[in-house]
């Protein structure tokens, strides 16, 4: 037998088989293709999962670091302490609050203070009632005043009191109070606080 002879018994003998091995019905293709299907389709949607848990992991992460540093911020409020002498108005002391989570260090107190014609831009800084304070821990609160003396309150007269101090990662910060002298309701001069 030569090799053609050979491969066409081989070709016959295939198809013989071919005949001979039972018919898959279509009605039954369709269920296996459509279980396929189901599988790829569930593949697809455990990925999308997997990525869509992942985003909303990150994004919690995210969101608490953003309220931590929110919560953690530096929180310095100047107000006016109840000690105005009209005789002599600006020994105006204040109150320095420290309303954050965190201590904040080395304090330090300045005052600026214009009453035209006589005083123009005089600064005040490192006097007796403004020595530094080595630290201001949280919910605590520092009273100090500008050191300055004045006959009476000139209402043209402005003030503007700064506390520059560490805090933690930031370095050196600086709150400012701005005051300008006013009547009021009853006609009697005052300090009042500026909006920037």
């Amino acid at each position: 037998m030569n090799r053609r002879q050979r491969r066409a018994t081989q070709f016959a003998a295939s198809k013989a088989a071919a005949k001979s091995a039972p018919k898959i019905p279509p009605s039954k293709l369709k269920p296996i293709r459509a279980k396929k299907q189901q599988k790829y389709i569930g593949k697809q949607f455990m990925g999308l999962g997997r990525r869509a848990w992942a985003g909303i992991c990150a994004l919690v992460v995210v969101l608490s670091l953003v309220e931590a540093a929110y919560q953690l911020r530096p929180q310095v409020q100047i107000d006016i302490d109840k000690s105005l002498d009209l005789r002599d108005p600006f020994a105006t002391r204040f109150d320095v609050i420290n309303s954050g989570r965190l201590s904040i260090t080395d304090l330090r107190f300045d005052c600026i203070i214009n009453a035209p014609p006589t005083i123009n831009n005089m600064g005040l800084s490192g006097s007796g009632q403004q020595s530094p304070t080595r630290e201001l821990p949280a919910g605590q609160q520092v009273v100090r005043g500008c050191g300055a003396s004045a006959p009476s309150f000139p209402l043209n007269a402005n003030l503007t009191f700064e506390v520059t101090y560490n805090f933690p990662l930031l370095h050196r910060l600086k709150t400012t109070a701005h005051l300008i002298s006013q009547k009021d309701a009853q006609g009697v001069p005052q300090w009042f606080k500026s909006v920037d």
